[in-house]
């Protein structure tokens, strides 16, 4: 049976509400304090971590509108406590995204999309290189998601740990072109990814946050082509189908006045681009997704 937990919304102009969220296995809700940013409208949403011989941690108050208190014997990431953008998923475990430290290092917007000048960091990267326009991080937001957590904690043993999609050295490939299959300069287009895989399908899992879960089978064997492992563009395919179909259902089911789903209204396959894949368990996928948004 499915585990029931809330998350704690703060609205500009309500007071603290709490909505029930259902996702598939999830451990039960006293084991976990669930806390994270997201954005302007919703203040904080939830955000699994342990809870083992507490600790008490104070979130200051430059990360949330008010303080708010941990406890648990897992520090939280730094994402939480600063502007690093280290990986802090093998800290804890967190959704992909959700964070407003962290951002996507290069993603080009689609050739329509107006595009922010000027980096945080002055318009250079690590290396000191200028930066092409189209490469700022202040265009794209991550899309919140959820990390999958199985039954049973399993070993996520095998290569690779993630699947990474550029064109043309830039991180991300746009939906809609791997939908139909408007490759370009998609590098790697005939790499295997999945041929360690030792399934003939995986399970592609998309769990934003305030949106029902979502998930589908991939195939790992193109039974076109004498049954080779899938190519990383194929992969790319696919995925671009699975989260068509993701918001079709969300588009044909609607949401009531008390859905948390706000990301339907900008979630569209033209402007969403798929960064990488995330193993999140065995047999499972995450896909990691941004969406590219006009500048303010």
């Amino acid at each position: 049976m499915p585990s029931t937990y809330f998350h704690e919304m703060h609205f500009p102009d309500q007071e603290n509400q709490y909505f029930p969220g259902t996702y598939p296995e999830l451990p039960p809700f006293n084991q976990y304090l669930q806390v994270v940013t997201y954005q302007g409208a919703l203040r904080e949403l939830g955000v699994a971590l342990p809870m083992q011989n507490p600790t008490l941690w104070d979130i200051p108050d430059t990360w949330s509108q008010s303080p708010t208190l941990f406890s648990t014997s897992t520090p939280p990431p730094l994402a939480l406590l600063s502007s690093a953008t280290e990986d802090y998923r093998s800290h804890v475990s967190v959704p992909f995204s959700g964070f407003s430290e962290v951002r996507p290092q290069s993603i080009g917007p689609p050739p329509d999309a107006d595009v922010a000048t000027g980096l945080n960091n002055g318009g250079k990267d690590d290396g000191g290189e200028d930066l092409h326009a189209h490469l700022s991080p202040s265009s794209h937001k991550l899309v919140p998601q959820v990390v999958y957590i199985p039954p049973r904690q399993q070993k996520k043993s095998g290569d690779p740990q993630n699947i990474e999609f550029r064109v043309r050295g830039e991180k991300g490939i746009r939906l809609s072109d791997a939908l139909e299959k408007r490759w370009g300069d998609f590098e790697g287009r005939d790499d295997s990814p999945l041929s360690g895989e030792n399934r003939a399908q995986i399970t592609l899992r998309v769990l934003i946050v305030g949106c029902p879960p979502w998930e589908s089978k991939i195939s790992t064997v193109d039974y076109t082509s004498k049954r080779q492992p899938i190519t990383l563009e194929k992969l790319a395919n696919d995925v671009a189908r699975s989260v068509k179909r993701f918001l079709e259902r969300e588009t044909e089911k609607g949401h009531d006045d008390h859905s948390t789903c706000h990301w339907q209204n900008t979630m569209l396959l033209s402007n969403m681009y798929l960064t990488r894949l995330v193993r999140v368990s065995t047999g499972s996928w995450q896909p990691e997704l941004f969406v590219a948004q006009q500048p303010t």
